[in-house]
């Protein structure tokens, strides 16, 4: 409650996602994540990481012990590979796919929360 009875409105913040909500892979400024870009983030972020990751010479990245790629605390990048994840070929599919979607082939310590919150924003999931 704030002062004379008005009742306070909370607002979501975005921690990690800072995009548009409506079709963030036809934004000019857009540009799709690479090998030599996560490898570039692994590099500067590997010394602080608490959890060990390994060099794997096949995907040429840094990954968990099962094998998926670590993607470091990065904004922009996670925030890419979201967008790619849910604005596909078959966009729009709920939280559930794009984590299996992301999962298959990437970690990061806070991607199911990562993902809830990606599919809060978009402008196409909301439910009405």
């Amino acid at each position: 409650m704030e002062r004379d009875g008005e009742q306070k409105i909370l607002r979501p913040t975005l921690k990690i996602l800072q995009w548009n909500g409506v079709s963030p892979l036809a934004n000019e400024e857009f540009f799709w994540p690479g090998l030599d870009e996560i490898r570039g983030e692994q590099k500067v972020s590997a010394e602080q990481e608490e959890e060990e990751f390994k060099e794997d010479p096949d995907k040429e990245a840094l990954v968990n012990p099962d094998g998926r790629v670590w993607i470091p605390n990065s904004k922009l990048l996670r925030e890419r590979i979201c967008i790619i994840a849910h604005c596909g070929v078959n966009g729009h599919r709920g939280r559930t796919a794009i984590l299996r979607a992301i999962e298959a082939f990437f970690y990061w310590d806070c991607l199911e929360d990562d993902v809830k919150q990606f599919c809060r924003m978009c402008l196409h999931c909301i439910e009405v």
